[in-house]
């Protein structure tokens, strides 16, 4: 929950806080769990300010309530190791998907690639899979990395 600040009965009271990147404002409430909810039980005008009927001296306190978004972007980067006489152990990036199905807050562990479907046969997830959790400013990335399949000559 985000706390609304004092102000002299009848001012004006806003949230400062709301909405945190990945969060959506959902309503100011008299209760911390969410019940009686203000816009319910006072004449507000806007769902995200509200001018209270009692005062700072009162000792009341409203709840604005918000919720994780379900729409957060979030990438998937794939690299694969260069095998044309690199030696240095480096990758190439060669593909990206976006999504924006991210909750914000919640672990994600990013989708392989269906190699040959993309016609990358000879190659295998080599690491980068760890779940992550959905950064509300869709920064989230993750990159995963493949590498050839070795195949022993007879």
């Amino acid at each position: 929950s985000t706390y609304a600040e004092y102000g002299a009965k009848g001012d004006t009271v806003s949230s400062k806080a709301y909405p945190a990147l990945g969060y959506e404002f959902i309503g100011w409430y008299a209760r911390p769990e969410g019940s009686e909810k203000l816009t319910d039980i006072l004449d507000v005008t806007d769902s995200k300010v509200i001018k209270p009927e009692i005062s700072e001296e009162d000792g009341v306190t409203y709840y604005a309530r918000i919720r994780a978004r379900t729409d957060v972007k979030y990438r998937v980067e794939h690299y694969f190791k260069n095998w044309n006489g690199a030696t240095d152990g480096s990758y190439t990036r060669v593909k990206d998907f976006d999504y924006t199905d991210g909750v914000t807050g919640q672990s994600v562990t990013p989708p392989l690639i269906d190699l040959t479907a993309e016609g990358y046969e000879g190659y295998r997830y080599e690491k980068g899979r760890d779940a992550q959790e959905i950064k509300g400013d869709g920064s989230t990335v993750f990159n995963i990395y493949y590498t050839r399949d070795v195949v022993p000559l007879k």
